[in-house]
């Protein structure tokens, strides 16, 4: 299995984020991801090499630290250099060439090295990654490399990613028609099996969204929640509709729809 994008796309977002660089008045940038057992903050290491560990768990042990934690060094123009968290993964499923490779378990010290390595242990850094880094981590940069000016640049990666490429934007177009493909089947169980058999199925030939199973007659006062997702190129697609069928009272319907979305929210 190689790369989901041909590598110039790689290529032209590397150009795309040095010139973001450059227009922030950076020569260099550290840029950081946590994957590993979550996904709400891979993506800046991902959007510009493909790699994502399938390491969960931070360790709290001295000498094993940065696990579930990438990063890249960015400068010179030149392409992005990796220091992920494992020591051996599939490199031919990375973008770059330019790959750290080590069995130091503490790959907080190695990103340190690599820095000291490229000629970057001062001067102003852009560090991306700041709102989620652990303080330790960016404790232990700090002694290591005390001739470095951090400056939180959370933003940096991200304004690149914003404008999706054709490329990218047919990659979410496939998720989608993947999901809703998913949906509809789920729906058309969801429906045999709790509410009957009504002739205009929500999501069947487009003549009734999927919101619309609201209306269904059948088994009152029941959920229904229906989810269905994918992921394609990074890119997470994911649909989810919950539904209670017709003999509840309008208002219990509005209760029992809600309730369950409150709760999750309060948990958030």
């Amino acid at each position: 299995m190689g790369l989901y994008f041909p590598q110039d796309e790689y290529e032209d977002r590397w150009r795309r984020v040095y010139g973001e660089m450059s227009a922030q008045g950076f020569e260099a940038a550290l840029v950081w991801s946590r994957s590993a057992g979550g996904y709400e903050k891979f993506a800046d290491v991902f959007f510009l090499t493909h790699y994502y560990s399938n390491q969960s768990g931070q360790a709290d042990e001295d000498a094993w630290l940065g696990v579930g934690f990438a990063a890249v060094i960015l400068a010179g123009s030149e392409p992005p250099q990796l220091i992920a968290d494992l020591p051996t993964f599939p490199e031919e499923q990375v973008a770059t060439d330019r790959i750290v490779r080590s069995n130091e378990p503490n790959r907080v010290l190695l990103v340190a090295q690599a820095m000291r390595d490229r000629g970057l242990a001062k001067g102003r850094v852009a560090l991306v990654g700041d709102g989620f880094l652990p303080w330790r981590y960016a404790r232990i940069l700090q002694e290591e490399l005390p001739g470095v000016e951090w400056i939180p640049a959370d933003e940096l990666v991200e304004a690149v990613r914003r404008p999706k490429s054709p490329r990218e934007l047919d990659c979410i177009r496939e998720g989608g028609e993947i999901v809703t493909a998913a949906m509809t089947k789920q729906l058309e169980a969801r429906q045999r099996t709790v509410l009957g058999t009504p002739e205009d199925l929500a999501g069947s030939g487009g003549k009734r969204t999927p919101l619309e199973v609201l209306g269904w007659t059948g088994d009152g006062g029941r959920n229904f929640p229906v989810a269905a997702g994918c992921r394609k190129g990074g890119y997470r697609t994911e649909h989810h509709r919950e539904g209670v069928g017709q003999r509840a009272a309008d208002s219990d319907r509005t209760r029992m729809l809600v309730a369950p979305w409150r709760g999750k929210y309060r948990g958030l």
